[in-house]
């Protein structure tokens, strides 16, 4: 019984732009620990990802100075290249250079684009979000890492941006249906038991 429960099935999604990863409940990586992420980009040269679900509470000064009224909503997207901000939003109509992802979300943009919207008052901040870092992967690294059952490969959906943090695991483990509801149940944390 206990080895059902702790076997990994893996879907039939596949790793590319647009798809999640969702780490297994027992995974023993802390900086991972029940994490999201977005696939931004997936080839044979590697993978790069935003982690959706780890929102930093302390806003850096550096990203503070500035003359806008609206709330930053600043996330830790992974552990690579920390002193670089990128963003996901609503707004790739109205922004250069940014990259359509999926269901009307855009990774990026052309930084002049960002500041002038922001100027005329003209993005609500309940639909962009800001990321310190990126989570990163050589070639075959990620699939090497779906093949131990680190991560399960699910499809994506606008709401988990905008969900509140703490849910947005939760809620992408019930989007892959009765075979993961079981992980619902694991415990916080539950390789250090």
């Amino acid at each position: 019984m206990i080895e059902s429960l702790l076997r990994i099935k893996q879907t039939a999604h596949a790793p590319k732009t647009g798809n999640i990863l969702i780490t297994v409940p027992f995974m023993s990586d802390a900086y991972f620990d029940r994490s999201v992420v977005l696939l931004i980009e997936h080839n044979t040269e590697g993978s790069f990802g935003l982690i959706l679900n780890k929102k930093i509470n302390q806003i850096p000064l550096k990203f503070v100075k500035s003359d806008f009224k609206k709330r930053l909503h600043l996330y830790n997207g992974g552990p690579v290249e920390l002193d670089h901000l990128f963003f996901l939003h609503t707004y790739g109509h109205l922004m250069e250079e940014n990259l359509y992802i999926a269901d009307d979300v855009s990774f990026g943009g052309k930084e002049t684009d960002l500041i002038a919207l922001m100027k005329e008052d003209l993005l609500d901040e309940n639909f962009i979000r800001f990321y310190l870092g990126y989570a990163g992967w050589g070639a075959g690294q990620l699939e090497s890492e779906i093949n131990d059952d680190m991560w399960v490969v699910g499809k994506f959906k606008k709401e988990l941006i905008y969900a509140e943090t703490e849910n947005i695991w939760r809620m992408a483990v019930a989007d892959l249906g009765n075979d993961y509801k079981h992980w619902l149940n694991f415990p916080d944390k539950a390789y250090y038991n």
